[in-house]
């Protein structure tokens, strides 16, 4: 099953090792997951995430590239939302 990652390493509110150690159990047991590490970002990373045509082109063709490095995310500014407007439990998706 196809699965991309996300993590911002400086996220206080989800485990970074624990997802760190997930997409390594993950591997171990013969999976090939894509895992993009978002250094010094915190938990609301998904406002980049999914503001990156690249994770829209690659949910429609889920392929894992041969060198097995994720896609770069380059965020559209004028999808990015602003702080204020992303508070809450919930992420859009």
């Amino acid at each position: 099953m196809p699965l991309w990652s996300f993590h911002g390493t400086a996220d206080a509110l989800v485990s970074f090792e624990e997802d760190k150690a997930l997409i390594e159990a993950i591997r171990a047991a013969g999976g090939n997951p894509l895992f993009t590490v978002m250094e010094g970002e915190g938990h609301y990373i998904w406002r980049t995430v999914y503001a990156s045509p690249a994770v829209f082109e690659w949910m429609r063709n889920p392929t894992i590239p041969p060198d097995g490095v994720p896609p770069a995310l380059d965020p559209l500014a004028t999808v990015e939302l602003p702080l204020d407007q992303t508070a809450g439990p919930f992420v859009p998706a």
